[in-house]
């Protein structure tokens, strides 16, 4: 995924979609936001990754606002 199409994600997205960011496997980012190092907001049995947080962990600006 690209920088731009990262900073064109919305507010919060599906772990799927994270993984993809970060180019991870998606049990290896279950597991990044199961041991507290990749925050996720929980809605119901729904889990959010926050774009802010995505763009943190790789060093992008967070750019223009959604």
């Amino acid at each position: 995924m690209s920088t731009e199409e990262i900073q064109a994600l919305p507010a919060a997205v599906p772990v799927k979609e994270a993984s993809e960011a970060f180019g991870l496997s998606l049990d290896s980012t279950y597991a990044a936001i199961h041991n507290g190092d990749l925050p996720a907001i929980h809605i119901g049995r729904r889990m959010l990754v926050p774009k802010s947080a995505i763009l943190k962990l790789l060093g992008i600006s967070g750019g223009e606002a959604q």
